[in-house]
């Protein structure tokens, strides 16, 4: 082989290298800001509170309820609980949600 075929194939392999590195950094780099997107939406979670004596159960920072927890009405709680909820008691996922559902009404 000669010397000029030699730096040919060097170039060519040089270039196959640089290719997938750039092509590797920017698909880490959208799958970073597709996981910090990801992260924000799990952030938002909900929040159980008190709205019109039901337990509302609001999404994000919404101001108002999107479902209601039923068969439960705010006075049937202990004080302490009740309290809580004037304040609102937020969770991120909804398991915590259906977890802490379950507590308040048991």
């Amino acid at each position: 082989m000669s010397k000029t075929n030699v730096l040919n194939v060097g170039i060519i392999c040089f270039g196959i290298v640089v290719s997938t590195i750039i092509l590797n950094a920017s698909y880490s780099n959208d799958y970073t800001q597709a996981e910090s997107i990801s992260e924000v939406q799990k952030n938002v979670g909900y929040t159980l509170k008190e709205y019109d004596g039901k337990i509302g159960i609001f999404r994000g920072d919404s101001d108002t309820p999107y479902t209601f927890v039923d068969d439960v009405e705010i006075s049937y709680l202990n004080e302490y609980d009740r309290e809580l909820l004037k304040v609102g008691i937020e969770v991120s996922t909804e398991s915590e949600l259906k977890s802490l559902i379950e507590d308040l009404t048991s």
